[in-house]
């Protein structure tokens, strides 16, 4: 739909638009412009199908595609707005031309006379606005404030589709603002920016303060606040799977203030400009697991001095042999993992004290089998003799022998007999 600036007298055969003072304007006396503004108004909204079945017939006697003309010319010229599918179309733009394209198209189309016009200072607002989100001068003028809209905001409207997820996943959540922006930009799409004048230039306009907003979140988190929050999510998932009991548990008991404070920072709506103080409570979070790993690492050389000073100063040692002194010595030594000061070594020590406190107990069961064998090995076997005290018959005594010689064949040949 060509703009009155972009018309010739071959596009302009019924001499619509003066160029009175060089700027291109709608004839308001124009004949056939006055009888469609004189039919609108007598019988307020009509639908296209009307409009173009009374201009055909008698007196006026217009072609239908004629009668499309004027009315193009009247809606680029502020002078009729269009209710296309609900919507109030004020513009030139892509939703009236295809409504506007076909006879059979604009017959279900609304035509009414505009009753007034976007405040001026409205304007000015909305387009002082436009121009601070996109950085693009833009006009006071419907058609600029439209089409400035139309160019920009399905841009702006992507860019944030994605921040819902992204904050979710760092445990942040201003779904209201967000939906509020995709469900705001698509009406102005779906009207082709006409209503963007007005519903821009109120005093308070919500969907300007939530698409700033967003703005800020996005540079905040591309500045580094992403991987910060991040970082604290990590941290406060790893403390909360930590056992409730000894050095685990007191970190668990040491961090728990600081990560209430992460949470309240991060539930208030301006989160985004606090960077600095969640890196700090970073900082705090990172050096009490530093502490703590190293704490448990020392209580895991501690575990490892007892239990070989234990064994050590029991009636085990004495009773074992130089080399399984050594063994044991090397076994226990060697039960050890390597970490690093942070929160992955917090974690693998806490995975490796069950496996110590088994191996120690591995160990000294061991220990006491190679004692127990040792002195068995010493002291050797005895077999008691039962023996009757009075045998009545000489079966008794027959039935005797056999038994020993049976118990005597399924004993060792190296079996010390004591009588």
């Amino acid at each position: 739909m060509p703009t009155y600036k972009h018309l010739s007298s071959s596009i302009d055969p019924l001499a619509l638009i003066s160029n009175d003072g060089g700027q291109p304007a709608l004839k308001a006396d124009h004949p056939a412009i006055a009888s469609i503004r004189e039919y609108l108004d007598t019988r307020g909204e009509q639908d296209g199908r009307a409009i173009l079945n009374h201009f055909s017939a008698p007196p006026h006697g217009w072609s239908k595609d004629t009668t499309r003309y004027l009315l193009a010319a009247m809606l680029a010229g502020a002078e009729i707005k269009l209710r296309v599918s609900g919507d109030e179309i004020t513009v030139a733009a892509d939703v009236a031309v295809s409504a506007m394209k076909t006879n059979q198209s604009f017959s279900k189309v609304g035509v009414a006379l505009r009753s007034t016009r976007p405040d001026p200072e409205r304007m000015m607002r909305a387009s002082e606005r436009i121009t601070d989100l996109t950085g693009e001068a833009v006009l006071p003028t419907e058609k600029s404030i439209s089409e400035a809209v139309m160019q920009h905001f399905p841009d702006l409207q992507t860019r944030h589709g994605g921040l819902g997820s992204q904050l979710s996943s760092l445990g942040l959540s201003d779904g209201d603002r967000l939906n509020n922006i995709g469900r705001s930009i698509a009406q102005l799409i779906k009207d082709d920016g006409s209503s963007a004048p007005q519903s821009l230039g109120i005093e308070e306009c919500q969907l300007i303060e939530d698409l700033n907003w967003a703005g800020e979140v996005t540079n905040a988190l591309k500045g580094g606040l992403a991987d910060v929050l991040q970082s604290l999510r990590d941290i406060q998932s790893s403390i909360d799977g930590l056992p409730d009991s000894d050095v685990p548990g007191e970190v668990r008991a040491e961090t728990g203030e600081i990560l209430k404070q992460v949470d309240a920072l991060r539930s208030q709506s301006d989160f985004y400009a606090h960077l600095d103080q969640f890196r700090l409570y970073q900082s705090e979070l990172e050096t009490l697991i530093v502490e703590g790993e190293k704490r448990l690492a020392s209580k895991h050389a501690r575990l490892k001095e007892e239990a070989l000073k234990s064994i050590q100063g029991s009636a085990i040692w004495r009773q074992l042999d130089t080399d399984v002194h050594e063994q044991i010595n090397a076994d226990i030594k060697a039960i050890q993992i390597t970490t690093e000061p942070n929160l992955d070594g917090l974690k693998q020590r806490v995975s490796h004290e069950y496996t110590l406190n088994n191996r120690l107990r591995e160990i000294r069961e061991q220990a006491e089998k190679i004692a127990d064998e040792k002195t068995k090995d010493e002291k050797g076997e005895t077999m008691p003799m039962p023996l009757l005290r009075r045998f009545e018959t000489a079966e008794e005594i027959d039935e005797l022998i056999e038994r020993l010689e049976k118990l005597k064949s399924e004993l060792p040949a190296d079996i010390d007999w004591k009588f």
